[in-house]
């Protein structure tokens, strides 16, 4: 029963995925979407959010610099908060850090996948359709966190966080993504 039930909530979410419109609110109004672009200065993090966007149909926007003492950014897609942050300080080993906030409903956990699926094509361009498939599967049935977990060459999931009831309230879903060869060429 307990299969079963797993296999309908993947097949939904999967289903999610393929229905997935651009950030457009339930009552069908548009999203504010900032029409001022911030520079980024960073040619890593600038890189990932133009491939992202380009890439998606779940803009990254209203991004902004988060923090001036690391090349960290904020922005939205899916209406999921990302988190972007840029670590090139050993160059035989540059690294991107993306942080995709869930909520803590089903449709925000879809949501999730839906920004995490994309934003792993740009992290590893090799990356198949059926190996973030199997991850998003492989992370849907853990009932607890999940840490270092490599599900292709050059990316690893670093956190995953399912919808938690802890007893004093709900924690949002999240995931912290390691994209370990994402540089400037």
């Amino acid at each position: 029963m307990k299969k079963l039930l797993l296999l309908v909530l993947c097949g939904a979410i999967l289903l999610s995925f393929t229905a997935c419109k651009k950030d457009i609110p339930e009552d069908n109004s548009q999203p504010e979407v900032s029409t001022v672009v911030t520079p980024v200065p960073d040619p890593v993090i600038s890189r990932f959010i133009t491939e992202y966007n380009e890439l998606s149909k779940l803009d990254l926007h209203d991004y902004f610099r988060q923090d001036d003492a690391v090349n960290s950014y904020k922005g939205v897609a899916g209406r999921c908060d990302v988190y972007i942050t840029s670590n090139t300080a050993d160059p035989s080993n540059p690294q991107l850090h993306v942080t995709i906030m869930g909520g803590t409903t089903q449709e925000d956990q879809a949501r999730m996948f839906a920004v995490f699926m994309d934003v792993a094509q740009v992290l590893d361009t090799y990356v198949s359709k059926d190996q973030l498939n199997q991850a998003v599967n492989h992370m849907t049935a853990q009932t607890s966190t999940l840490t270092n977990y490599r599900f292709c060459g050059y990316m690893e999931v670093k956190t995953y966080m399912p919808i938690l009831d802890i007893g004093t309230g709900v924690v949002p879903c999240r995931i912290d993504l390691v994209g370990n060869q994402f540089f400037v060429e």
